[in-house]
């Protein structure tokens, strides 16, 4: 089984920026997924309102980006059916990329029928050069992973590597992280975000650890982030939490 995403990007402006946009991405992402019988496909869909409260911090946004669709075919060469459908948004161009997936936190009901819980930050990476991706690969695992579910609320986290764009022209990323949050807060306040609670000294310490760690496999002018809801269309297998990195909950305020 093989993973695909697509980075659906427009001019900035969605044709709708409400429930009917959604509504109207899902069913295009339904239509692909029951016309190439993929194992799996889903949907992370912009949303502005958070988007605005996250998009104050540093990263660079990726304002343009509409939507991200993941599929799971037996083989990619059956994803030109599923690609027809998706041209149905009129979007500016679609970047599509052979991904390698794992799940290393997921939490039981984090996803509830087809719209799942909580909220989703997309992480769109490139390494710094001169770091190969084999060491960008190796630095994410076994260097930032640990730390990052240690310091940040995400209760589930989902890690794309991008083995090749399968489109021409593709935008270059190495990357693609799925970062979820039980409550918009635990992404856009930094006492949350950063694990600190009510403690300013423990923020300050944190945000200077992870800024440090970041810097080292991370090129912030060639990455950039959005924030999403997702909708399950079709479930491509049940993901559980590795040992040792289950969810603890917030810190408390």
């Amino acid at each position: 089984m093989e993973k695909v995403i697509y980075l659906v990007w427009g001019d900035g402006e969605r044709p709708e920026r409400d429930a009917n946009f959604e509504k109207g991405v899902v069913e295009v992402v339904a239509r692909g997924v029951e016309a190439t019988e993929a194992r799996g496909g889903s949907v992370h869909v912009a949303r502005q309102e958070i988007a605005s409260r996250w998009l104050k911090r540093t990263v660079p946004p990726a304002e343009s980006l509409w939507c991200m669709t993941s599929v799971w075919l037996d083989d990619i060469i059956e994803r030109e059916a599923y690609e027809q459908e998706l041209r149905a948004l009129g979007a500016d161009r679609y970047d599509s990329y052979l991904v390698t997936e794992s799940v290393p936190r997921w939490r039981p009901g984090a996803r509830n029928g087809q719209l799942s819980a909580g909220i989703q930050l997309l992480s769109l990476l490139n390494r710094p050069d001169p770091m190969s991706h084999d060491e960008f690969t190796d630095y994410w695992i076994n260097g930032h992973l640990p730390l990052s579910l240690t310091i940040h609320p995400q209760w589930t986290y989902v890690r794309n590597i991008i083995t090749r764009p399968l489109s021409e022209g593709a935008k270059q990323f190495d990357a693609v992280c799925e970062h979820g949050f039980e409550e918009p807060d635990h992404l856009t306040d930094p006492r949350y975000f950063y694990g600190a609670g009510s403690d300013p000294d423990k923020l300050a310490e944190n945000q200077a650890i992870i800024a440090k760690d970041a810097a080292v496999f991370v090129d912030r002018e060639r990455t950039a982030s959005q924030t999403t809801v997702e909708y399950v269309i079709k479930p491509a297998f049940t993901p559980r939490a590795l040992p040792g990195l289950e969810y603890a909950g917030p810190a408390q305020l």
